[in-house]
C-alpha cells in the first residue's frame, strides 16, 4: 500500500505524510511550489521512518465557481475508479473534511482566519473544527486492513457539519 497525498509539504498533508512514516508505511505527496517546505517533510519523515516519493506539480487546482462542480466530478470519479481498480487491488477512498483548525488559512492573518473559522466551529454539531492530526489518523484507518474491502467511497469528517446542510 502507497497512499498518495495531494499537498503534502504543508497542513493537513503534510500531518498525514508525516503520521503515515511514523507508522513505517511509505507513501508518496505532491506539492505544487515550495520546495523549502517539501525537501523538510522529507527530512523530517526520514528521521522518523520511511521517506516519501516527492511529486511537484499542480494537480488539484479549482477556483472557487468552480469547486462545486469539481467537487462532485471528483466524487463520480471516485467511484468509478474504485471499480475500475479494485482488481488490481487499489482502493480509493478520499477524505472530504469540512473546514480544518490550522494555520493555513488567510496566509497567516489570525484574526482574519479566526473570524471566518468561529461561526463555522460553532455551527459544527461537534462544537470544534477537524485537526490536521485528526485527519491523518482517518486516512491511517482506512489503509488499514480493516478498511481492505472499502473501495470507490468519499468518507466525510467534519463533525456532522454536512447533516446540517
Amino acid at each position: 500500500m502507497k497512499p498518495l497525498i495531494v499537498g503534502g509539504s504543508r497542513g493537513i498533508g503534510r500531518a498525514a505524510v508525516m503520521e503515515l512514516s511514523r507508522r513505517g508505511i511509505r507513501s508518496a505527496f505532491a506539492y505544487v511550489s515550495d520546495d523549502e517546505a517539501a525537501a523538510a517533510v522529507v527530512a523530517e519523515t526520514a528521521a522518523v521512518g520511511p521517506k516519501p516519493v516527492v511529486l511537484k506539480g499542480d494537480v488539484a487546482t479549482s477556483y472557487y465557481g468552480h469547486l462545486g462542480p469539481a467537487k462532485a466530478a471528483l466524487e463520480a470519479s471516485v467511484r468509478y475508479l474504485g471499480a475500475e481498480l479494485a482488481p488490481r487491488n487499489v482502493r480509493v477512498n478520499p477524505i472530504s473534511p469540512c473546514l480544518v483548525d490550522e494555520d493555513a488559512h488567510f496566509r497567516g492573518d489570525a484574526d482574519q482566519a479566526k473570524e471566518f473559522l468561529e461561526p463555522v466551529a460553532k455551527r459544527t454539531p461537534m462544537g470544534r473544527l477537524v485537526t490536521p492530526r485528526e485527519l491523518a489518523g482517518t486516512l491511517l484507518a482506512l489503509a488499514s486492513p480493516d478498511f481492505q474491502f472499502m473501495t470507490g467511497q468519499t468518507l466525510v469528517v467534519g463533525g456532522g457539519y454536512s447533516l446540517l446542510a
